[in-house]
This record gives structure tokens, C-alpha cells and sequence, in this order.
């Protein structure tokens, strides 16, 4: 799972003729691989493959993985969890300016 989706990740960013948000930064690689390793690293302690991050103006805010069957919580999914903590972090719900 993870080498496709570094895989898929290299494929968009080197296609011509996409929008320029499609345009990866360095910046943006190295959050998405944190994603990824998240994800992985989830599916050692029973979680699903799914991982997220939330950026601020360059900085991680918050993170989360799939808990939806080690918790049975069906609201558990990674970017919801990513979100509660970025909430709770930044003790507010306005997550203005954030990137997940």
C-alpha cells in the first residue's frame, strides 16, 4: 500500500499539464510521507491504513490514524481524529489556514 501510494504520489506530480496545486513542494512531500509512515504504522497496532496530518503555515498541528476497529468507533476514521486533536491543540474548532 505504501509503495503505491508514494508511487501514485511521484506519478501526479510529474505529469504534464496538471493545475499548479498539483504542484508538490518539498515542503509537501515530507508531510504526505508522514502520512504515509502514520498509516503504516497503524497497521502494526490494528488500525487501519489511513493516516493524516494537519499543517499550519509549514508546522504540524495535529495528527491522526484509523481507530475505527480497535476503538469501535465509527467515527474514528484518521481524518477525523486528526481534526479533534488539531481542535484540541489549538483550543479552538476554527482550523482557518489549515491543510490536511
Amino acid at each position: 500500500m505504501c509503495i503505491f501510494a508514494c508511487y501514485l504520489f511521484d506519478m501526479i506530480d510529474m505529469q504534464n499539464g496538471l493545475p499548479e496545486r498539483c504542484d508538490f513542494s518539498a515542503e509537501d512531500r515530507e508531510f504526505m510521507q508522514m502520512a504515509i509512515d502514520l498509516s503504516v504504522e497503524n497497521i502494526d497496532s490494528g488500525g487501519g491504513p489511513f493516516g493524516t496530518v494537519i499543517v499550519r503555515d509549514g508546522k504540524l498541528i495535529a495528527k491522526g490514524a484509523n481507530r475505527v476497529v480497535p476503538n469501535n468507533d465509527p467515527t474514528a476514521h484518521a481524518e477525523v481524529v486528526a481534526i479533534r486533536n488539531a481542535c484540541r491543540e489549538l483550543q479552538t474548532f476554527d482550523l482557518s489556514g489549515c491543510t490536511v
